[in-house]
């Protein structure tokens, strides 16, 4: 990999890293601008399960299907825009890290432990933007549901071993058959602790559709993303 070459990649992260920030606050503009409610900005911290159950066929270099289906920490951000008292859109933003490996068909690639000494770290940033619908239980106490798209937008940000040369393979996988898709559905609960802070507990499911035409072979476990989380809820509004 030549100097240029790592330049402009590392470029391109930056602009990334920069623009999702901006994505993420346009629909907040845009609310204001329409005069929609923005009662509450949310943040959080939590856990993700990520099922790594590849077609018996696949292995990687050493035997095996790569590691075990990995838990990994991950933190996020909401804004959420009401429409009334039950319902809103709520844009998402969502990181969290881990290292892949190129499986040996050359085209598979699955999580994998630093111990192998051939993997990719991948940054990945969920934007999401699940629609809301909320209970109210009591003055304080409130549950709720919520459905809608995800994109798993996957940024390389080390290479180690054999994996410097699978680089493109490797970022490639996540992209090709729409792999960065996945519909959600959630639940969640909220205690309203304070006049301006909330606790809110929650657990999204990532489902991956994209084994229905991605020809994998892949049980539908794999892939499937769980998780769950702990965060803030304060109240901006009036």
């Amino acid at each position: 990999m030549n100097e240029d070459s790592s330049a402009r990649r590392r470029i391109s992260r930056t602009a990334l890293l920069l623009l999702y920030p901006v994505l993420l606050l346009l629909p907040a503009i845009a609310a204001h601008a329409l005069s929609v409610h923005v009662p509450t900005v949310d943040a959080r911290a939590g856990m993700m399960w990520t099922g790594n159950f590849p077609s018996s066929s696949v292995t990687v270099p050493g035997g095996g299907t790569g590691a075990p289906s990995p838990l990994l920490n991950d933190i996020g951000v909401s804004v959420p825009l009401s429409f009334g008292p039950h319902l809103a859109l709520s844009p998402e933003m969502d990181f969290y890290s881990f290292q892949y490996q190129l499986a040996n068909d050359g085209v598979t690639v699955v999580p994998t432990e630093i111990e192998t000494g051939s993997y990719a770290t991948l940054m990945t940033i969920v934007l999401d933007l699940p629609v809301r619908y909320e209970f109210r239980i009591d003055k304080s106490l409130s549950w709720g549901v919520q459905l809608g798209p995800a994109f798993f937008f996957h940024i390389p940000t080390a290479t180690w071993g054999t994996a410097v040369s699978d680089y493109g393979a490797i970022v490639g996988y996540f992209y090709h058959e729409a792999r960065f898709f996945y519909p959600e559905a959630g639940v969640f609960f909220t205690w309203q602790a304070l006049p301006r802070i909330g606790l809110e507990l929650r657990l999204r499911s990532f489902f991956p559709v994209f084994h229905l035409w991605d020809g994998s072979g892949a049980s539908f476990a794999d892939q499937l993303i769980i998780d769950g989380s702990v965060g803030l809820r304060f109240s901006i509004g009036k």
